[in-house]
């Protein structure tokens, strides 16, 4: 978010300062900051598990995804069940070109 003075702020930081500017207390509304936005988007960060083991950094974009689904070092009942499903044969293997197959029938 941006102020009408040009000072950014994440969302975060807008909302506990109730909508105002952390820097001038100028109304932040919404208006997007697009220069700080792309740079965060290009940024690496560490995933969440990483104190656990994980030593993957990740954008932004994919940081949720992998700690929700794919991470194997997240604790135990904090990864959800892969969200693709395999409709055609070799569908698992262009959604997930890194994984090790499992099959597992029952």
């Amino acid at each position: 978010m941006q102020c009408k003075n040009g000072h950014a702020a994440c969302r975060g930081c807008c909302d506990r300062v109730r909508g105002t500017c952390p820097s001038c207390r100028a109304p932040t509304g919404a208006i997007r900051c697009r220069p700080l936005e792309r740079a965060i988007a290009a940024m690496l960060f560490p995933c969440a598990f990483s104190a656990a083991g994980c030593g993957r950094r990740l954008r932004v974009a994919e940081r949720r995804a992998h700690e929700e689904f794919y991470c194997q070092h997240a604790p135990p009942g904090r990864r959800k069940a892969c969200p693709h499903v395999a409709v055609a044969a070799g569908t698992i293997c262009t959604v997930h070109p890194r994984l090790r197959l499992v099959l597992v029938f029952r």
